[in-house]
């Protein structure tokens, strides 16, 4: 809703029946195996969101989803489970 406030056309992916619609769409997680994106943001990508292990694989399928580029949104602490990417594979801006 926010993204349509500001004249983004952006579609909100509900079900694993639904179309994937041309443009920018969001996808919940749960639904986002399987698929594949130009470039996918990651959000909450932080300590207090993904901090335990047990949401490792979980983190997994939503950043292997991107095919061209990747990026994380992190308020705070990043999440611990990305300390073991090398720190050349990324760049914080």
């Amino acid at each position: 809703e926010k993204l349509r406030d500001q004249g983004v056309a952006v579609t909100l992916i509900q079900s694993e029946n639904q179309r994937l619609a041309p443009g920018l769409i969001v996808v919940p997680s749960f639904l986002a195996k399987g698929l594949e994106f130009d470039a996918v943001i990651v959000w909450q990508a932080s300590a207090s969101r993904f901090g335990a292990d047990d949401e490792r694989q979980l983190l997994y399928t939503i950043c292997s989803r991107a095919m061209h580029r990747l990026s994380l949104v992190a308020v705070g602490e990043v999440s611990p489970l990305l300390s073991d990417v090398p720190t050349d594979e990324y760049e914080v801006v």
